[in-house]
């Protein structure tokens, strides 16, 4: 029989093409386990390096991150702001409540009628005003009505006093306007003209305050009536007056700590805090704050670093030791048997002895309460 298959590969030669591929199948693993190592090394280093460092940080602005909160700092500007729209709506809800008080209340329809006879009075008098102005030499007439003057609230007399330009003199009108003369001669000439109609005058005044007075009790009723009604918001009133006086002296001192910080350049004091830079007793609160941060801040510092750094000894001596049993493989035959391979994994595997294994966080934390309850 012809032996046209080819020369069959003996079982010395398997072994040998197996442990080939074995080998740098092997190598590949050990170069990839090295590279994995070295990064996790490299990676807790720079961990441990941050936590060091950022923990010197936070010892030297314990300070500040005592104070730090997730709000803007309250300066006096924006306490000013504040108050000032505190206020506002205050003052808001006052107009709003005095609002529905007159709605309650309804004066108009009740004072509307007094009003108008009022009215019809003035402008019948009016023209007799006017008639014995005309006989008053120089007069200058100031047709500004004070608010605070009611008509009808006259005296009984004209009583001339200096003008607001010297030399000048000039008195009140009943209907609440003002004249003013070049002398007081003139003055006194005017002030007689008034008196030869002072009768008649204050028979029109007594029609005022009669009808003032009428309105005046008829609206005591009225108001007495809707008294149960109003006592509720009557207390808010009272209660809204209140609070704006006490919001206007905080103004009042905002203001001047606006001015501090503006000129001065003296920071915000923060809430509960005294001054740094005043004779003030010691803060324990703030002082307590402070070095408590700073103390948890190194007890987690140390802690963290404590399970860092024997995981990275770990990582650099495994990696290490996988290098150099990467660069003895590096230098056997390409051709090694299958059980020269099995000599070699025997060899590769770890047997040094690394010290003590890097305890876990939980281990960590069960040594702290241990020691705490012993």
């Amino acid at each position: 029989m012809p032996d046209d298959q080819g020369v069959r590969p003996n079982s010395a030669q398997i072994d040998d093409d197996r442990g080939v591929r074995q080998l740098e199948k092997l190598k590949s693993r050990l170069r990839r386990r090295v590279v994995l190592l070295r990064t996790q090394a490299h990676g807790f280093l720079a961990l441990a390096i941050l936590l060091l460092l950022g923990g010197v940080a936070v010892f030297g602005w314990a300070n500040y991150i005592a104070r730090f909160t997730l709000s803007p700092p309250l300066t006096a500007a924006s306490q000013y702001e504040k108050l000032t729209a505190d206020k506002k709506r205050l003052g808001e809800q006052l107009a709003a409540l005095k609002k529905q008080q007159q709605e309650i209340l309804n004066d108009a329809a009740i004072i509307g009628p007094y009003d108008e006879k009022i009215a019809k009075i003035k402008a019948e008098y009016m023209p007799l005003e006017e008639d014995i102005l005309r006989n008053c030499p120089k007069a200058t007439l100031n047709n500004y009505v004070d608010p605070e003057r009611t008509f009808g609230w006259w005296p009984g007399r004209m009583n001339v006093t200096p003008g607001p330009r010297i030399g000048d003199y000039g008195f009140t009108l009943p209907s609440g306007k003002s004249v003013s003369f070049e002398g007081s001669d003139l003055a006194h000439e005017c002030e007689n003209h008034f008196e030869e109609h002072k009768e008649t005058i204050i028979q029109y005044m007594r029609n005022v305050q009669d009808l003032f007075n009428e309105k005046s009790k008829i609206m005591l009723e009225h108001r007495n009536k809707k008294s149960p009604e109003l006592a509720p918001l009557s207390q808010q009133a009272v209660q809204l007056y209140q609070d704006i006086q006490d919001v206007d002296a905080l103004i009042k001192d905002a203001r001047g700590r606006v001015a501090q910080e503006k000129y001065l350049r003296t920071a915000p004091i923060p809430e509960g805090h005294a001054n740094d830079n005043t004779e003030a007793k010691i803060d324990w609160p703030h002082v307590i704050e402070k070095n408590a941060t700073r103390i948890g801040v190194l007890d987690a510092m140390f802690f963290l670093v404590t399970i860092l750094v024997p995981q990275y000894r770990y990582s650099v001596k495994m990696a290490n030791f996988y290098h150099a049993r990467y660069d003895n493989l590096e230098m056997l035959p390409e051709q090694i048997g299958a059980e020269d391979f099995e000599r070699v994994v025997s060899i590769m595997t770890p047997n040094i002895d690394f010290g003590k294994s890097p305890p876990t966080p939980w281990e960590h934390i069960l040594e702290v309460v241990k020691a705490a309850k012993g």
